[in-house]
């Protein structure tokens, strides 16, 4: 989750067999009081929501019904800054090998690129590729960036001409 991305929280729910009352639901997320917590943490019987707050980190969330307890630790992301160059730019000639980072692990998309780029290697902090353009005139693609809490960043690169 993230305060940025398209999920800011995520609920759970304690399903039981047999059914339980909802009193006898003991819910802990230490992870998640004081000021510098990464998210709050509510509930209300049978239910508990974690909510990210603006850092990152993770909060452990432990659900208990008599002896038997459950536990699932939530990330919380930072937020997805802009994406930057550290070789290439946003124009760039053919041939030229091109590399982009993240601030945060995403998934790289490259929109409509088959025609401009090659040697592409996806890692979860970087893209890097060659440039390639067989026209004769400058063309461009998009890279998206998307992180696992939906964070998403657009860059546009031009290719130029052969």
């Amino acid at each position: 989750i993230s305060k940025y991305g398209g999920a800011n929280s995520t609920t759970l729910t304690v399903n039981t067999t047999p059914t339980v009352d909802a009193s006898l639901i003991i819910w802990s997320a230490p992870d998640a009081t004081g000021q510098n917590a990464p998210a709050s943490f509510s509930k209300s019987g049978k239910t508990g929501t974690v909510t990210a707050r603006d850092m990152s980190g993770q909060v452990k969330v432990t659900a208990s019904v008599g002896r038997k307890s459950e536990s699932i630790i939530i990330y919380v992301e930072q937020q997805l800054n802009d994406l930057y160059f550290t070789s290439g730019s946003s124009i760039v000639n053919r041939g030229t090998y091109v590399e982009i980072h993240s601030n945060i692990p995403v998934n790289w998309t490259l929109n409509n690129a088959s025609d401009f780029a090659v040697n592409v290697n996806k890692q979860s902090y970087y893209v890097s590729f060659t440039s390639q353009n067989k026209r004769d005139h400058q063309e461009g693609f998009t890279i998206t960036a998307t992180s696992n809490a939906g964070q998403t960043k657009t860059i546009s690169i031009s290719v130029n001409a052969k």
